[in-house]
């Protein structure tokens, strides 16, 4: 597993999290003016809250957008944690690139949307825990 070195200002952002959800995070990363938590698949209704009150409630003190995503046991299942509701058939890695093959290719505009916002967001997190990809291309 890759060793995760974290600020003063993120372990205060994390604590926060687990303050207000009851949850503790397994990571925290800032991309572009949202705030990613990752967390265990298995808490991750409990981090949400229902009909996302936790969430929100987070997004609020911190000011910021808030994201709040299960990591899986394999890194299909945390891609596929990432862009739900979209379904993943499958991915793989050559030579750095993580190319991502989605089940309804006609879903590919809700990745591309908003600046890639998303892709972004999500090369961010899996660069942390696989440092072999570099960048991400749908096919």
């Amino acid at each position: 597993m890759a060793t995760i070195s974290l600020d003063t200002n993120t372990i205060r952002t994390m604590a926060l999290f687990k303050d207000k959800t009851g949850v503790s995070p397994i990571n925290c990363i800032g991309v572009r003016g949202t705030v990613v938590f990752v967390v265990d698949s298995d808490d991750l209704k409990n981090a949400i809250g229902k009909n996302g009150f936790k969430a929100k409630l987070i997004q609020t003190v911190l000011g910021k957008d808030v994201r709040i995503v299960g990591r899986g046991k394999t890194m299909d299942e945390t891609i596929q944690n990432f862009i739900h509701p979209i379904t993943l058939n499958s991915s793989k890695i050559v030579k750095g690139t993580l190319s991502i093959l989605l089940q309804d290719p006609r879903e590919r505009k809700k990745l591309n949307g908003n600046g890639r916002k998303t892709l972004m967001q999500l090369k961010e997190v899996l660069k942390v825990y696989h440092k072999s990809v570099s960048s991400i291309q749908l096919v």
